[in-house]
């Protein structure tokens, strides 16, 4: 699915382009290049482009909202002719019938007769759009696109279902809802048929509302910044609607797509700054944040953003909102050991539910210990991580280390500069190390320590973390807790030397809801609380603190319990 290539390098904007429109972009510019893509997508040809493939194939990408939003910001700046060209498909679409959905949000323009005709279900099509309104706007709290004031027949929201080239579908700002707030009204097309694609059929209409529809969301209430052809955050944009499908249709799972290309997959490219990814293959980690935090903390950072913080200082923002001690860089440094327990190292009940599905992550080096000491040294990139692989050569064993360089503001302003470290693995003890296991010791030098941290895996088991070692270790699952989906809420203990423990169950406001004296699971290393309050009464759905004392040693975090 993922073989189309990005025009990153030229125009910046995340969305794929085919590698051979490189040759085209070459010899125009930035937004010819757009404009190209953005008639073919609407299979309107273009004199000279001779190398355009065909497009009704596996090399499908999901969204055009970066082409449309800033072909339609900077109209002006085109040329005359490509002007006459997109002035129709930047229109709204003539179409022939409509029907609005059960729910009465959605107006849903189509064809009964041509190319554009429907090959799925309208009506099943209406009812999931419906469904993407309930739990983005109803459940998440999220608020709903502005009015259109009556452009497509009335005051509801219009989609068009269109016959497109080599897109899902995409959104398309209309007008300013206030002079100079970068916010936009808005309709969404999206594909007729999804032949080829990835996910085809009535299931990828649906995936393709649930990402669309939060672009609307996205462009009509927080902000849409456009400079230079690219839009700015791009990337954020993408990564919140692609988790977004898997939030609203979680049995669907077109976010795998993502996951099985080779040049664009995050599990091959973690060293790569976290804004040089299209945003994409970066679903995952709003599934991280989530199971952790809960969906408030995804929504917090639009808020973050819409008050001028860029992308990386709003998600590192609203894990400081949550407690003090949470940053970007220990959140990174957690999620390197989420991705690491991914495909045959999957340990069921723990990290990622599906992380059977995913692949493994890429180790960027390995190399020898042979004697006391073995070192390397290595530039990552700001806001990436590298894994390296040291393999002892007597006993076999393989120590796995993920480094990860945090360092926000060079994330954002200079996402290809470097840093260099040094990591040393030994066997002793010494000035500066700090211990793995009884045999190994570690130490990190590098100019600016606070940037940086670890997390390090010996033969696949976890030896230690960084800064988030609180949050991690002691993280009860599943996360979120859905009653009658599971029976307990499981707390692993990694090192207790009594059986008995007490659990207190706290809300955010700090009132207490629970607390007991309970047994901890010895062979299991765990333990377990039925989700109830005193009365055996099931809590509300929301975040809480939980406090686990044994023998006077507290461990602390947070969980989320969804009470359907």
């Amino acid at each position: 699915m993922l073989n189309i290539r990005t025009i990153i390098v030229l125009v910046t904007i995340y969305i794929f382009i085919p590698l051979n429109f490189v040759s085209v972009a070459q010899n125009n510019s930035a937004l010819d290049s757009l404009t190209t893509f953005f008639l073919n997508a609407h299979n309107i040809s273009v004199a000279g482009d001779v190398n355009i493939p065909s497009t009704k194939d596996s090399t499908i990408h999901k969204c055009g909202f970066a082409a449309a939003a800033v072909l339609q910001l900077n109209f002006n700046n085109l040329s005359e002719t490509n002007q006459k060209l997109l002035k129709p498909v930047l229109n709204r679409p003539n179409l022939d019938t409509s029907i609005v959905s059960p729910g009465n949000f959605f107006r849903i323009h189509f064809r009964k007769s041509g190319t554009s005709v429907p090959q799925y279900d309208v009506n099943e099509f209406a009812k999931a759009c419906d469904s993407s309104f309930n739990f983005e706007v109803n459940y998440l709290g999220y608020p709903p696109p502005p009015s259109d004031n009556g452009l497509g027949g009335d005051d509801k929201y219009d989609i068009y279902i269109l016959d497109l080239s080599g897109l899902y579908g995409y959104t398309q700002p209309e007008s300013e809802v206030s002079p100079g707030a970068k916010k936009f009204t808005s309709y969404i097309v999206v594909d007729n048929d999804f032949l080829g694609y990835y996910t085809t059929g009535i299931n990828a209409a649906r995936v393709t509302i649930a990402h669309e529809f939060h672009h609307a969301i996205q462009m009509g209430n927080y902000i849409v910044r456009e400079e230079n052809s690219e839009i700015i955050d791009g990337f954020f944009y993408e990564l919140t609607s692609t988790a977004m499908e898997e939030f609203v249709y979680d049995s669907i799972n077109d976010y795998y797509a993502y996951m099985s290309d080779n040049t664009g997959i995050y599990f091959n490219y973690t060293d790569r700054a976290f804004s040089k990814n299209d945003g994409y293959n970066l679903a995952v980690w709003n599934i991280f944040l989530k199971d952790n935090f809960g969906f408030d903390i995804l929504k917090s950072q639009w808020e973050f953003l819409r008050d001028g913080s860029r992308a990386l200082f709003a998600i590192d923002k609203s894990l400081n909102e949550i407690n003090s001690n949470y940053r970007f860089a220990e959140a990174l440094n957690t999620f390197n050991i989420w991705t690491f327990f991914s495909g045959h190292r999957t340990i069921p009940g723990k990290y990622f539910e599906e992380a059977s599905s995913y692949p493994q992550i890429k180790i960027k080096m390995s190399t020898v210990l042979s004697g006391s000491e073995k070192s390397i040294s290595l530039n990552v990139n700001p806001t990436g991580s590298t894994f390296i692989n040291f393999v002892n050569s007597s006993t076999l064993d393989s120590i796995v280390v993920a480094i990860t360089n945090s360092d926000l503001i060079a994330g954002i302003d200079a996402p290809t500069s470097s840093a260099n470290i040094k990591y040393i693995l030994c066997h002793y003890k010494a000035d500066g190390t700090f211990r793995l296991t009884d045999n190994y010791f570690a130490k990190f030098e590098v100019v600016q320590p606070s940037f940086w941290s670890t997390a390090e895996f010996i033969n696949n088991d976890l030896a230690k973390e960084g800064n988030f070692a609180s949050l991690e270790i002691e993280t009860p699952y599943p996360s979120p807790f859905f009653y009658g989906k599971s029976g307990y809420l499981n707390f692993p203990i990694k090192d207790f030397k009594s059986d008995i423990s007490e659990l207190y169950i706290y809300s955010t406001s700090m009132r207490l809801v629970y607390n007991s004296i309970v047994n901890v699971d010895a062979a299991k290393k765990r333990i377990r609380w039925d989700g109830k309050d005193y009365n055996g009464n099931k809590l509300a759905s929301g975040v809480y603190i939980y406090v686990i004392n044994i023998n006077n040693t507290l461990h602390k975090g947070k969980l989320v319990i969804i009470n359907e």
